[in-house]
């Protein structure tokens, strides 16, 4: 049964092909659980960071500055940081 799965777990909508993203599978029993969610280590790369931008929604509480300080910190100083914001123009989210 696995294996009629896999294609169905990294199958994405073409409606959001745009977002380029990767998807990884992981054991649970590899992943550090805190309360009901589970966490997976991400590794940097050095110059081939697998972490290329982090997007914050326009109502994210976070700052900007507070969300690159955690990167840093964790290695990821590569890693870009953007908001989100409602488009001016049409009912889409721009960053």
């Amino acid at each position: 049964m696995a294996s009629q799965l896999g294609p169905l777990i990294f199958k994405k909508s073409i409606g959001w092909s745009y977002e380029n993203e990767y998807r990884v599978v992981a054991r649970l029993s590899e992943c550090k659980r805190v309360g009901e969610l589970y966490f997976r280590p991400i590794e940097e790369q050095g110059e081939n960071t697998v972490l290329k931008r982090v997007i914050l929604g326009f109502e994210c509480p976070l700052e900007e500055e507070s969300v690159m300080k955690s990167l840093r910190l964790s290695g990821f100083a590569r890693t870009q940081v953007l908001r989100a914001k409602m488009s001016q123009h049409s009912y889409e989210i721009e960053c």
